[in-house]
């Protein structure tokens, strides 16, 4: 394999790993957020428009720049998540604000993952 390729391969590989790694995570902890229907309701609420973005954003400027931009928003909302201030602010009636940023950042985690897995 030329050594082009087998970059190329590893740095996929790596990104593709850590990526599901991240969204799994957050997949399975979310019932800790609340009522977990609720949640999953919420989470798939934020993860078509997000997605139908990637794919606009991807089309415009090329999917490495997304990636980039998806995986540092992703990191973002999951930084403020773990700020302990999160969990007592409300949002829209009786969600918290770090359940709306785990949300968020599962949504851009997994408009990620799709952008690996499709390109």
């Amino acid at each position: 394999i030329r050594p082009f390729l087998r970059n190329s391969i590893a740095c996929l590989a790596f990104g593709w790993f850590t990526v599901s790694i991240c969204y799994y995570g957050l997949e399975f902890n979310a019932a800790s957020l609340g009522n977990e229907y609720v949640i999953m309701m919420l989470m798939g609420c934020f993860d078509t428009p997000f997605k139908l973005m990637m794919y606009v954003f991807a089309g415009r400027s090329g999917r490495q720049h997304a990636a980039q931009v998806y995986l540092r928003l992703a990191l973002l909302c999951l930084i403020l998540s773990g700020v302990p201030l999160m969990d007592h602010i409300t949002v829209f009636g009786n969600f918290t604000l770090k359940t709306i940023l785990v949300a968020c950042g599962r949504a851009f985690g997994g408009s990620v993952f799709a952008l690996f897995y499709i390109y």
